[in-house]
């Protein structure tokens, strides 16, 4: 499911997305250039429990080296909303982003029934969604981030090698495990990295001055309405 995306230079776009895109083309950027692609996951530990031959065993699952990649594919989804900020000479913009087929993968370790076994993991997200909004000094042109969240997933998947003939029974249970452990990931451990990534590249981003002109001419276009 491809997002919704306006053509960069459209005739069409608003001026809100205009700003949003501008400010995305920048971070793609620099997300490229300092190598910041790849988010680490921490390593996670998982109980469970599964009947076999009428006996209820309990397993251990351990995923390590978890890396999460695609944080350049951040897109604009949708049109962005352009508000004032009371009191302030600032513009706040209000958007959904969306991550593209980013990837994950993750070794791990295996007991159960006496057994070990070390395998990898291989996954992907269709598409992830988070809502930013930032603000822009309509004076100084300087960025800031207001806030940044995790919104929701669409159709993640992955694949489990190295369980073996014998323990290949346990391939859902063991999906089902992984496959709720990266939710959280992304949820969490990659919100957390992109919200930092994004507010520090903010902070070292001025707005380009015809568009903050622009907004200027609109905002007051407005008010005389």
């Amino acid at each position: 499911m491809s997002p919704p995306v306006t053509r960069d230079h459209d005739h069409d776009i608003i001026l809100p997305d205009i700003i949003v895109d501008s400010a995305l083309l920048f971070i793609r950027q620099k997300i490229i250039a300092q190598g910041r692609d790849e988010i680490l996951l921490p390593p996670t530990t998982h109980e469970f429990s599964e009947k076999k031959l009428g006996i209820t065993w309990n397993g251990v699952l351990i995923l390590t080296n978890g890396k999460f990649v695609g944080l350049q594919t951040i897109r604009r989804v949708g049109d962005a909303k352009l508000s004032i900020i009371d009191g302030s000479d600032e513009v706040a913009v209000n958007i959904d982003l969306s991550l593209t087929d980013p990837t994950f993968t993750n070794d791990f370790h295996l007991t159960f029934m006496g057994r070990e076994k070390d395998g990898s993991v291989v996954g992907t997200a269709e598409l992830i969604l988070f809502n930013l909004i930032f603000a822009v000094h309509l004076s100084t042109r300087r960025m800031r981030m207001i806030d940044f969240k995790f919104k929701d997933i669409s159709s993640i998947s992955a694949e489990v090698y190295g369980l073996g003939t014998i323990l290949s029974f346990l391939t859902s249970k063991i999906m089902q495990i992984i496959l709720n452990q990266k939710k959280k990931d992304i949820a969490h451990t990659v919100e957390a990295k992109l919200k930092s990534i994004l507010a520090d590249l903010f902070a070292k981003r001025s707005m380009p001055a015809p568009i903050v002109a622009g907004a200027v001419g609109m905002l007051e276009a407005d008010a005389s309405h």
